[in-house]
Formats: structure tokens, sequence, C-alpha cells
């Protein structure tokens, strides 16, 4: 299931292309003129940032306490109107929330 939540973030979040290797997983260019790098940002704090990043507001928490422990994120999307539509998500791992919350800020649910 995480390779494909991280194949949908590149496609419909990122915008960019991929290659997949049944061994490693997928490998994109991040940026022109460099070198594919291996990306899991459903399970890379590193790379989940990278797609955090795309978004103008983003809220990222941890909640613990009477037997909570989980991973919050908040994206602030733009509107057409110019108003912003607040997206939560909360999931076990912050990379899957920020994947998850981006996913859904693009109209893909999973």
């Amino acid at each position: 299931m995480n390779r494909e939540i991280d194949r949908l973030v590149i496609e419909k979040v990122l915008e960019l292309s991929y290659k997949e290797s049944d061994e490693f997983g997928l490998w994109v260019i991040l940026e022109e003129g460099e070198d594919a790098v291996l990306f899991r940002p459903s399970e890379n704090i590193k790379d989940a940032w990278i797609v955090l990043e795309k978004f103008d507001f983003a809220d990222v928490k941890r909640v613990t306490g009477y037997g909570d422990d989980f991973y919050s994120v908040t994206l602030a999307v733009a509107m057409m109107d110019g108003a912003y539509n607040d997206i939560e998500v909360r999931e076990n791992t912050a990379p899957m929330a920020i994947c998850k919350a981006a996913l859904k800020s693009v109209g893909v649910e999973i």
C-alpha cells in the first residue's frame, strides 16, 4: 500500500514522473539536472517534508496523552475564490499523515 501512496503523491501532488524498481521502489528526479533519488514519502520524513513544502500553510503535530498517540497534519489549501480550506489528517506516523493530507488536498482519498 505504501508504494501506491508514494506513486500517487509523486503523480498527483508533485506532478513528477518516476521510474519503478521492484527491488527498491520509486526513483524520482526532484530537480532538473540532478540524479534520480529513491523517493518514499510515506515512510521517510525527509521525503515527506519535500511534499509538505509544496503548501503555503502547514501544521504538523504529535498528539499524546489519554491513550492517544498519533500525528495530525493540517494543510491550508487555496481555493479559486482566494479563501483557504483546511484539510486535516491523523495517522500513526508523520510521513503517512503528510502524504494522506497532500493527496486529500488534490481530491484523492485513501
